[in-house]
């Protein structure tokens, strides 16, 4: 006669943040190392403000899912994140994210253009919140 003891699981390994957005952050992590003794079966995925001690639900992912983009946050604010796996029995111990993280808006870039029309000049400024340097040159051909 063998007995099987079933606990939750372990958590999730290697938490990070992967981008930062002015509205969100995307969220990427490994399984954990110890299943309990039942597969794992998903992924409990929670914030909290910076000011907080209380993390809420953002949402539940497959097992499969090991990355999530976590939209709706204020770029006013900090936040942390934590993930925990779930099995039959329950949800494990989280692994959350050492400090928090602030969602960013793109810095923009500022072009200036003169023109020259029958002797008068002009200056014109484009301000494009969106485009980074990188970016500058696919863009070539736009000027």
């Amino acid at each position: 006669l063998s007995f099987f003891l079933l606990v939750p699981p372990g958590p999730p390994q290697n938490l990070k943040v992967t981008k930062v957005g002015p509205d969100y952050v995307t969220l990427e992590w490994k399984p954990p190392t110890t299943d309990g003794g039942s597969k794992v079966t998903g992924y409990l995925i929670e914030k909290c403000e910076e000011k907080s001690e209380d993390f809420v639900k953002v949402e539940e992912v497959k097992s499969f899912d090991t990355t999530i983009k976590v939209t709706g946050l204020k770029d006013t604010m900090g936040y942390f994140f934590a993930v925990s796996a779930k099995n039959t029995v329950g949800y494990g111990e989280p692994c959350e994210t050492d400090k928090a993280v602030k969602p960013q808006k793109p810095e923009g870039t500022c072009f200036c253009c003169f023109l020259s029309l029958g002797g008068f000049f002009f200056l014109l400024t484009f301000f494009l919140t969106c485009i980074t340097v990188a970016d500058l040159g696919s863009m070539k051909s736009l000027f």
